[in-house]
């Protein structure tokens, strides 16, 4: 594996945690396999912005409990070796670490984030909100701590079920490395993380999440005769409060 990718796949894992500044129009760089990335540029800051956006077949809660999932996230953010939940202040609000060893003479990088979910009460939009805490834990030796990083994942339910889920980041890894080698590997990474979103958000292991905090519209009701082109097509499902996702049950961290 060369160092090029070896350093694309160490940015994918510390960016799996959007900047508001005067900004360009997005840009499509990509369209493939079903997800399209965007570029634009930010007043004063040498690194670009990205976004990521593809449709996934899949409920709400199981895109948020494919987020959630640091085990499943290990195996397709490749590189990362560590990523492990420090704090759950709510059900809504984590500090996740993680930590992705490089080859010579690129140093070592690790993160934390902070991450802040909420949702719209009216257009039942979940957004994740993501922000680098780098104080949050003592630091390596030889190892450079991300410090900036501003995310944000925005799901939105459709009436047939699925999600369209967006991504954008904008980051600086650190260490002295130049603007256009870093955007020149990063323009991949929504794409990946995307990809790699879409496939655990559709397995069996999430078919089934359920979370407190999220109103899920779950139902499509194609027969009646009343429809109308508003929030009418859903039957909204309220959260039940006597229970949580299996996934929190068993204790896994969120990103």
């Amino acid at each position: 594996m060369t160092i090029h990718s070896i350093f694309r796949n160490l940015l994918l894992c510390t960016l799996l945690s959007s900047a508001t500044a005067e900004t360009t129009d997005w840009k499509l760089a990509r369209d493939h396999d079903g997800i399209q990335v965007y570029t634009r540029e930010i007043e004063g800051i040498a690194f670009r912005q990205f976004k990521g956006a593809v449709t996934i077949e899949a409920p709400l809660s199981a895109v948020v409990a494919a987020f959630e999932d640091l085990d499943a996230a290990e195996k397709w953010v490749r590189s990362c070796k560590k990523m492990e939940l420090l704090e759950r202040v709510s059900p809504t609000e984590t500090y996740v670490y993680s930590y992705s060893p490089a080859p010579w003479p690129i140093r070592d990088r690790d993160v934390v984030v902070r991450n802040t979910i909420s949702q719209d009460p009216e257009s039942l939009v979940v957004t994740i909100q993501q922000t680098a805490a780098p104080r949050k834990t003592m630091r390596l030796a030889n190892t450079i701590r991300i410090e900036l990083i501003e995310g944000c994942w925005k799901m939105t339910p459709r009436p047939d079920g699925k999600t369209d889920l967006e991504y954008s980041v904008l980051s600086d890894p650190g260490g002295g490395l130049p603007a256009w080698f870093v955007n020149r590997i990063s323009i991949s990474m929504p794409k990946d993380i995307l990809s790699g979103m879409r496939n655990a958000a559709c397995s069996a292991k999430h078919a089934n999440a359920r979370f407190d905090f999220i109103t899920e519209p779950v139902q499509w009701k194609a027969d009646s005769p009343q429809l109308t082109d508003d929030s009418a097509h859903f039957e909204r499902v309220l959260p039940d409060f006597g229970s949580r996702s299996t996934l929190l049950q068993a204790g896994k961290p969120g990103i």
